[in-house]
């Protein structure tokens, strides 16, 4: 994760790695990319469209920095994105009788 600057959308919250815009090669310079579904977070004046990947990652990068997400403020942008959501646990199944 890493921290969002302290002016603009979502300013000084924290965000997963991301790219702006619709220019996939900017996010494989991270790693390779699997893309797993697609998503929508609607503002008040703005929609983002956004492209969820998993990346194995080729190195560490210094503006990122792992972390607990129920640790830190993640807006729900970013939350609805992780598996199993804020605490990133992975959601299971209910039980069927």
């Amino acid at each position: 994760m890493r921290r969002r600057p302290d002016r603009g959308v979502l300013a000084g919250l924290w965000e997963l790695p991301n790219v702006a815009g619709d220019h996939p090669e900017l996010a494989e310079s991270y790693g390779t990319l699997r893309a797993t579904r697609k998503a929508r977070h609607i503002f008040t004046h703005l929609e983002w469209h956004m492209t969820v990947c998993e990346i194995d990652a080729r190195e560490e990068f210094p503006e990122f920095q792992w972390g607990c997400p129920d640790q830190y403020p993640l807006p729900s942008a970013f939350a609805g994105l992780l598996p199993g959501g804020r605490s990133g646990k992975r959601a299971t199944a209910p039980d069927r009788d």
